[in-house]
């Protein structure tokens, strides 16, 4: 596997490069092509822009709800973390706040992030108690960002068309689509709320401003943080009020990581430190070793999937958040997070985390739009308007290019046929919603709504009053056991030789009987 992700940057090396340039030469053929250009798009009425706007929107919603759902209809979805987020709302609304028992022996949410936002979204949850619901919910928010994108654009610009091109950037842009597809998480709301929240600040309604950064904050801790350096950068513009939510940032992010999460954890030690082992076993100690050694990152196993990382986050914006820089800081340690993981699927920009640095990363690339115009309009004519559309013509090469940096990343994989998938249905409806249950990574989503929800490598997973598998494991894993390891990040549950033990040894059992053998679904039950 890592072998072919090795593989996957360097194809990327070659391939971001090559985007930059085509975009760059695209650009200037349509200035030849088209000289009244500008005009003509100055003449487009602000309300025809936004209607243009909303119906992408729209159509962003029913595109991506309908592969989000889709993933979720053919089993392609895992317990982590589709399966644990409906978990913990589901206990959530039933009175057991944030309780979690996915990852054992850690028995709550908190014991990894702090989420206050999932109370908002628990109140959506009343009304229809299903994962798909978390889906489209996720889907419309994250839509929704291209109005704000709009409306910062037109207030940092001054220049409509440009906002309608860097809205229709944002719904192409890959990291967007990673989030949007992989699963459900809180954390990519935050780029939401701050986007609001910045636009909100910009028209000086500053109370409504703190309150959409209070959100953002309330999204998870590392997002806290963030809204303490947006408080900071924004010092500069109303000390006031940037004083007052870069505090508020700051002390929520530290309660977070300093009190909720040590508390929560198994013998006060967040779980989360044993991602970063190869570095410390605390915080202290991986800041210790990268002042000490700070080439450790360059080592050419990572020092590609870094330099990887770096361009996948710049390259949808020309570049062009490095001239604002005090801005494009705001999201470091969002960054720095990601950054120091020696897990090369994260530095291809695979999975959710990466759209938490896409408000930085977007308003800083407005602010460095407007500061090229500034500088060289007199040489070249509306160049922020032609930026912008390179902006675009880079997003949509992407969207359509490599498959590390588009929605070609096979999320949709299942090892359930169409006859499995039903099967697998028919046995859920079997499980009482007040049992316990241990299943496969695949299943457990589809029957997550319940207090105990264990994964087979669990110590309690024979503990459970039934048991869901599958014929096959969901992931494909070559250097894992079913030994449970606290220490180690889980990708997988087993290889399928011992996954197939598993099943034989629960077989034999004499406490559970196969109550389900149809289609390679298997339902046992404890007796």
């Amino acid at each position: 596997m890592d072998a072919f992700l090795l593989n996957s940057i360097k194809l990327n090396l070659i391939f971001y490069p090559l985007v930059f340039a085509i975009g760059i030469v695209l650009v200037f053929f349509l200035k030849i092509a088209l000289p009244e250009l500008s005009r003509w798009v100055r003449s487009i009425k602000r309300k025809n822009l936004l209607l243009i706007v909303f119906m992408a929107m729209v159509i962003y919603t029913v595109i991506f709800g309908f592969l989000s759902i889709h993933r979720y209809d053919v089993f392609a979805v895992n317990i982590y973390d589709l399966g644990n987020m409906e978990q913990a709302l589901w206990n959530t609304v039933h009175g057991d706040f944030m309780r979690m028992t996915t990852h054992y022996p850690a028995e709550t949410r908190l014991a990894f992030h702090v989420e206050p936002i999932m109370l908002l979204v628990s109140a959506f949850y009343f009304l229809w108690q299903d994962p798909r619901l978390l889906l489209l919910l996720q889907t419309i928010l994250l839509a929704s960002g291209a109005l704000a994108v709009f409306l910062l654009t037109e207030r940092i610009l001054k220049f409509e068309f440009i906002a309608l091109l860097m809205a229709i950037a944002y719904l192409l842009n890959p990291a967007l689509h990673q989030a949007n597809l992989f699963d459900f998480h809180p954390l990519v709301f935050g780029t939401i709320f701050i986007l609001y929240a910045f636009y909100f600040f910009l028209k000086e309604k500053y109370p409504l401003s703190l309150v959409l950064f209070l959100l953002a904050a309330f999204c998870r801790e590392e997002i806290a943080l963030m809204v303490f350096l947006f408080g900071l950068y924004l010092f500069f513009r109303q000390k006031k009020w940037g004083a007052i939510i870069g505090l508020c940032g700051l002390a929520w992010g530290l309660i977070s990581l300093l009190i909720i999460i040590p508390n929560a954890s198994p013998g006060g030690v967040p779980i989360q430190y044993a991602l970063y082992e190869q570095l410390g076993n605390n915080p202290t100690e991986v800041i210790t070793t990268l002042i000490s050694n700070p080439f450790i990152l360059l080592d050419y196993y990572s020092g590609l999937g870094r330099l990887n990382y770096v361009i996948f986050l710049l390259l949808p914006f020309a570049f062009l958040s490095l001239l604002s820089p005090w801005l494009l800081l705001t999201g470091i340690f969002s960054f720095g997070i990601i950054f120091i993981r020696d897990d090369l699927r994260l530095l291809m920009g695979i999975y959710h985390y990466h759209f938490a640095l896409v408000g930085s990363l977007l308003l800083s690339a407005l602010y460095g739009i407007k500061k090229l115009d500034d500088k060289f309009s007199h040489r070249f004519k509306d160049l922020a308007l032609y930026t912008a559309i390179m902006i675009v013509l880079i997003n949509m090469m992407l969207l359509f290019g490599h498959q590390s940096t588009s929605i070609k990343i096979d999320y949709f994989a299942t090892k359930l046929s169409t006859a499995g998938q039903e099967s697998a249905r028919v046995a859920i409806k079997l499980i009482p919603t007040e049992a316990s249950l241990t299943a496969s990574w695949n299943l457990g989503p589809h029957a997550a709504g319940r207090h105990d929800l264990r994964t087979i490598d669990s110590p309690l997973s024979t503990n459970s009053d039934y048991i869901l598998l599958g014929n096959v494991t969901n992931a494909p894993c070559h250097d894992q056991t079913l030994t449970y390891n606290i220490n180690t990040p889980k990708t997988c549950e087993a290889t399928p030789e011992q996954y197939q033990a598993y099943i034989t040894a629960l077989k034999k059992n004499e406490n559970y009987q196969l109550i389900f053998d149809q289609n390679g679904i298997l339902l046992f039950k404890r007796y």
